[in-house]
């Protein structure tokens, strides 16, 4: 005889079998009805269902989001990834506060089986990886200045604490380097 949900295990077939008539097709249909609502949708980093996946990219999008606005009271460059270019220092802190929108739009959307609130969440990462190597981008050409910047009259005119604090300590080429390593992480992450 052969089953619509395929091949069971002897002992659920029989534990199945010794119910009665009735409640049989009861628990038949209930299985049909789980297993089709819980269809596999496949993984997440080789090993993690996807939708548990999803669910756990877009809590980390919120406490993100919270760390970034976070960022506009308290102004400390050493929460955020950027921060040499005067004019970039805010661009990543302000896209990343808006994951409180988007965050749990993509939550809600793996739960309640949205596809299009979901990718609404993977958009909003690319719009941030994108805004991730614009300031990286810029601060590494900020980064490039550092050699004797504490001693310019720009470092006067136009003050950078950062990169004056880099280039008063003669830490240039340290900096770059950790800098990259941690562009690295954080894009790769």
């Amino acid at each position: 005889r052969h089953s619509p949900l395929g091949p069971r295990t002897r002992s659920s077939i029989n534990a199945v079998r010794a119910l009665p008539l009735h409640s049989r097709e009861i628990a038949w249909h209930r299985r049909l009805v789980m297993s089709a609502h819980q269809k596999s949708l496949g993984s997440c980093l080789f090993c993690i269902p996807l939708r548990a996946g999803v669910a756990a990219i877009a809590s980390a999008n919120a406490v993100y989001a919270l760390v970034c606005l976070g960022q506009f009271f308290m102004h400390d460059v050493r929460f955020q990834s950027g921060g040499y270019n005067p004019h970039t220092l805010h661009l990543q802190v302000t896209v990343g506060a808006f994951g409180l929108v988007f965050a749990p739009v993509g939550l809600l959307g793996v739960f309640d089986s949205k596809p299009s609130w979901v990718r609404a969440l993977y958009n909003f990462q690319v719009v941030q990886l994108v805004t991730l190597f614009l300031v990286f981008a810029s601060d590494l050409t900020y980064l490039r200045r550092c050699e004797g910047f504490a001693n310019t009259l720009e470092a006067q005119l136009r003050p950078n604490a950062p990169l004056y604090e880099v280039s008063r300590k003669g830490m240039c080429a340290l900096a770059r380097f950790y800098y990259l390593v941690g562009f690295t992480v954080d894009f790769g992450v």
